[in-house]
């Protein structure tokens, strides 16, 4: 049985965990519009806009999980959960992709 502090700790974990996902990839991704000197630190390739779309409601989704048990939900927590199997079989394959992406530019991860 989870207590009240447990529930908001996980809820104020998933939430710094937004927050600090979003504050670093702000410029490059996010906000990227606001910030066009930060183009130059951006993946160059179409693809990562997939990629972050896919990672962010990963992120979303963890948020999500932890309010739904915050607020007692269980129910919809597991059906969700069981959604969130499939998300996580796209985040590995996107992951990879895009990992084997940046490493074959010619400067590698570094110097896009």
């Amino acid at each position: 049985m989870t207590t009240n502090s447990e529930r908001n700790f996980y809820t104020g974990i998933t939430l710094a965990i937004a927050v600090g996902v979003f504050v670093g990839f702000a410029q490059t991704f996010y906000l990227r519009p606001m910030f066009p000197e930060a183009a130059e630190f951006a993946a160059p390739e179409r693809f990562f806009y997939y990629h972050g779309a896919v990672f962010t409601a990963w992120i979303v989704l963890i948020v999500a999980q932890a309010f739904l048990i915050r607020s007692r939900n269980v129910a919809l927590h597991r059906k969700m959960g069981t959604a969130g199997v499939g998300l996580a079989v796209v985040l590995v394959v996107i992951g990879i992709y895009g990992a084997l992406l940046a490493a074959n530019r010619p400067g590698g991860f570094i110097g896009i």
